[in-house]
């Protein structure tokens, strides 16, 4: 996904919210869970904050008392483009089923379990 120049993180979290509700959350369904799965953990936050902390390889909870330096704001919202072509590549090759199934047995072989 090519979006020309870099943009900060809160332009780019507002792209994926207006792409998803032009084309429905159905786009990005298992995103979240495929970067909590990416991060190791995680479960609990949303998928911005497991890109923040899958970008700044610290745990979620870490990432959100993270103040980003104009630099990092700038690469993390590139990073969000990137994870989405990696996310959308394992679509198209029809493995939205096997993320989530990949999601599901990390948490329950880590002892979180599903709600």
């Amino acid at each position: 996904m090519s979006v020309g120049a870099p943009v900060s993180f809160d332009a780019a979290c507002a792209w994926v919210d207006g792409y998803t509700s032009a084309v429905g959350l159905g786009a990005i369904a298992g995103f979240r869970e495929w970067v909590c799965l990416l991060n190791g953990g995680g479960y609990q936050c949303s998928w911005r904050g497991a890109v923040h902390a899958h970008f700044l390889g610290i745990d979620p909870a870490a990432a959100a008392a993270h103040v980003l330096t104009e630099d990092e704001d700038r690469d993390l919202g590139m990073h969000v483009f990137d994870m989405l072509d990696r996310f959308f590549a394992r679509v198209e090759a029809g493995e939205r089923g096997q993320m989530f199934a990949e999601y599901t047995d990390h948490r329950l072989a880590s002892g979180v379990g599903m709600l």
